[in-house]
Parts: structure tokens; C-alpha cells; sequence
């Protein structure tokens, strides 16, 4: 939690100074130039596509639990390109009709998991809080938990931890976005910490058994049902199944500003047509963006590694924003204060992140089964990370690179005022 902070301190920082849609691809290009800025910009479209299709095939599992059923292949299937078309259509609508559901959405789900913490609170069995200091008679050191606390429950808190970015990408079509982005992306970690340290801190000391609650596949349902009737259970993963949609909603919204913005500024194939848009909306991106991201259910249903080898694409590109943050930040950005501004804090805040985001980058793709397993003879980051990375070489070596070339101005020269890049 504290390492992200930091990241959504700079996140905050570049979201008031340049609130732009596709956000990985017009901050690098506006601080170290278009060329990195390309580089940066396809990796992170590739990373939001993956996330997106993950987070389709989630759905299917969540609903299972809600309903105590099993989904075949098939099934599963079904669900997750009905939660793309929920995606496609959300999106289409325009940013007025997107922005009101995911707050509707937000508000719904705080309302339901603090009624649902505080009825726990109130009616179930209760410890001391020293039980959250308790090792539960493991005796557990600091060396024989690290490894697996590295290893695999990490990738739980880094899958909710990160596309902060988001808070920004949607400033272009927001009012007063150099001060309302910033507030987005800190608002959003401020509340989920808050929620979050809340609703563990009354299962915890909730519990009627600590010791079978650790053993427990379904940890947070037997709390739940100790303390209320069973119908509250039920509530709880419906909540968790609307987090879901929602989740699916934002990943989607990343690709597709991300290859709008892109395209906008002519740096993918067909940027004419990408780029095209009807009352604001980039139509053409979000039906492009379904297609590819609806490719990949037909072929395969593997929640774990999609999940994860794209928690893994993602602090691969936060590692190189922080880093080239740290650069322009070296050679005299920000000129110009905005709304939030880190001021002499920026440099201690960005060194913090670039060590946050790199350890994290190595731990995931650390090639072991629970968090990189092998597919087909190579580790599923190589393949995630790596086909994009030739392709991406190909097509800048053919198609990019001169054009960039020709477009770049001194990356010396950064901009001291919010530029516009919508030609």
C-alpha cells in the first residue's frame, strides 16, 4: 500500500499536468519525447488488452459462487462475452453514460460492504485486537513466510493495487481536469485503503476461529455466516460479481483510450480510422478494442495466468514511466506548477517509485509456477510480453520510425504548459 502511494503521488502529478486521454502514451511523449513515448504507449496497449480479457473470465468464476453452481467450458465462455458486450456497450455511450454508472457502481458497493462490516461487527463472535499480531501457534519467523508471501499471496494486493493511472486518462473529457484527475487517482487509493484496513480489521477480530479461518477456502463467507443470516452472504458476492463488471468496464476503458490516443497521433496501423470519433465518443476504437479482446475467449479460459502475466505487463511499463519521470524531472520538469504539484518532494517521491515498481516487475516475472508458470516450452510473460515486443519492432522499423523522427522536437525542451495534442 505505501509503495503505491508513491506511484499515485507522480500518477497525480502527471494527471494535473497533462490530463490527456491514453495517458502512457502522452505523458512519456511529452516529457522525453514521441519516440519513447511510442514505445511506452504500445507496450501498455497490449498490457490493458490482456487485462481486459482477464477480467472477462473472472466474471463466469464470481457468478458461480453467487449461485453455488459449476460452469462448463462452454458456459463460462458465454458469460465472459456478455460481460464484453456490457464493456462495448458502456463504452459506445460516451463518457457522461460510463462515468455515471461506474459512480453509481462505486457508491453501491461502499454502501453494501460497510452494511455489511458493521452488521458483522455488531453480531458476530469477537476477539481482542491483539489477534491481528497472533501467528496462530505457527511461530511462524520472518524467513519462513517471506517466500511465500513473495511468491503468491502478494499478487493478490499488486492485482488491486495498480491502474490508478485511470484517474487521468479521462481528463480530456472531464471539467476542471488538472484539479479533478489528481483528486481521482488519490481519492481512489485514499478510499480503497480506508475501506479495505476497515473490512479486514472487523473479520479479523469476527472470526469465531482464527485457526479455521486461516484453513478456510471460503474465509470470508464463514465470517459472514457466523454473524448473519445466509441471505447476507449471498450479498456479499453479488457485490463482489458488480466489482467484477465494473472492473471489466475500466480495463476495457484503458484500452481503448489508450489506442485512441495513439491513433489520434498517428502511431498505430489504420490511425485514420481509430481515430475517428461521433459526439466524442471513439466508436471505432471500442469496436476494435471488443474484437481483439473477445479473440483470445475462443482459445482459452486461463483466469490465473491471463491475471497475472498482465499485473506483470503493467509494473514492466510503470517501471519505465517512473524512470522516465525521474529523467525530465532531472532536467527541470515540472516548469510549470499546476494544480498538484510533489514540489521538493518529487525527487525523493519518484526514487521511491522506481524501487516500488522495479522490485514488483521482478517478483512477478520471477519465473516460478505461482506467479510465471511455463506455456509451451517458455515462461507466459515471455510470450505476453515478448509477442508484442517483436511486433512492436517490426512495425517501428517499418512504419514509425522516420515518421517520429521527422515529429520530435528536442526532448530537452519540455513543455511548461499543457500542449494540444488533438491533431
Amino acid at each position: 500500500m505505501l509503495g503505491t502511494l508513491f506511484v499515485c503521488l507522480i500518477w497525480a502529478e502527471l494527471s494535473s499536468h497533462y490530463p490527456f486521454a491514453g495517458v502512457m502514451y502522452q505523458w512519456p511523449s511529452l516529457l522525453l519525447g514521441r519516440r519513447v513515448g511510442w514505445w511506452v504507449g504500445w507496450m501498455y496497449i497490449f498490457a490493458a488488452i490482456t487485462l481486459a480479457t482477464a477480467s472477462y473470465l473472472i466474471l463466469p468464476f464470481l457468478i458461480s459462487q453467487l449461485f453455488s453452481t459449476t460452469f462448463t467450458t462452454t458456459q463460462s465462455v458465454l458469460i465472459a462475452l456478455a460481460m464484453l458486450a456490457v464493456a462495448t456497450v458502456f463504452n459506445a455511450l460516451g463518457i457522461r453514460v460510463l462515468g455515471k454508472f461506474t459512480e453509481y457502481s462505486v457508491i453501491i458497493e461502499l454502501v453494501a460492504v460497510l452494511a455489511i462490516t458493521l452488521l458483522v461487527l455488531i453480531f458476530g463472535a469477537h476477539h481482542s485486537p491483539a489477534v491481528l499480531g497472533s501467528a496462530n501457534g505457527t511461530a511462524h519467523s520472518f524467513g519462513s513466510w517471506l517466500a511465500p508471501f513473495l511468491g503468491g499471496g502478494i499478487l493478490v494486493s499488486l492485482f488491486v493495487h495498480f491502474t490508478y493511472e485511470n484517474g487521468g486518462t479521462l481528463g480530456e473529457e472531464t471539467v476542471e481536469a488538472s484539479k479533478n484527475a489528481p483528486r481521482a487517482v488519490l481519492g481512489a487509493l485514499g478510499m480503497m485503503f480506508v475501506v479495505g484496513l476497515l473490512f479486514l480489521f472487523v473479520f479479523l477480530i469476527s472470526a469465531p476461529s482464527i485457526t479455521k479461518l486461516a484453513a478456510s477456502s471460503t474465509p470470508i463467507q464463514d465470517v459472514i455466516n457466523n454473524a448473519l443470516p445466509v441471505g447476507f452472504t449471498k450479498a456479499y458476492v453479488a457485490v463482489i460479481v458488480w466489482v467484477g463488471i465494473l472492473a471489466s468496464n475500466v480495463a476495457f476503458t484503458a484500452a481503448v483510450r489508450q489506442l485512441f490516443s495513439m491513433a489520434r497521433d498517428g502511431g498505430v496501423p489504420f490511425s485514420r480510422v481509430l481515430s475517428t470519433t461521433r459526439k466524442g465518443t471513439p466508436w471505432v476504437a471500442v469496436v476494435v478494442v471488443a474484437a481483439i479482446t473477445g479473440i483470445p475467449l475462443f482459445f482459452s479460459s486461463a483466469i490465473g495466468v491471463l491475471a497475472t502475466a498482465s499485473t506483470a505487463f503493467f509494473y514492466v511499463v510503470y517501471f519505465a514511466v517512473m524512470i522516465i519521470v525521474l529523467i525530465a524531472r532531472r532536467r527541470g520538469w515540472p516548469a510549470q506548477r499546476k494544480a498538484f504539484n510533489l514540489g521538493r518532494w518529487g525527487l525523493p517521491v519518484n526514487i521511491i517509485a522506481i524501487v516500488w515498481t522495479g522490485a514488483m516487475m521482478v517478483d512477478l516475472l520471477w519465473p516460478r509456477p505461482a506467479t510465471n508458470p511455463a506455456f509451451h516450452g517458455l515462461r507466459v510473460s515471455v510470450w505476453l510480453i515478448g509477442v508484442p515486443l517483436v511486433i512492436g519492432v517490426i512495425y517501428y522499423a517499418a512504419f514509425q520510425h522516420r515518421r517520429l523522427a521527422r515529429q520530435e522536437t528536442d526532448s530537452a525542451q519540455l513543455p511548461a504548459s499543457t500542449p494540444d495534442l488533438s491533431t
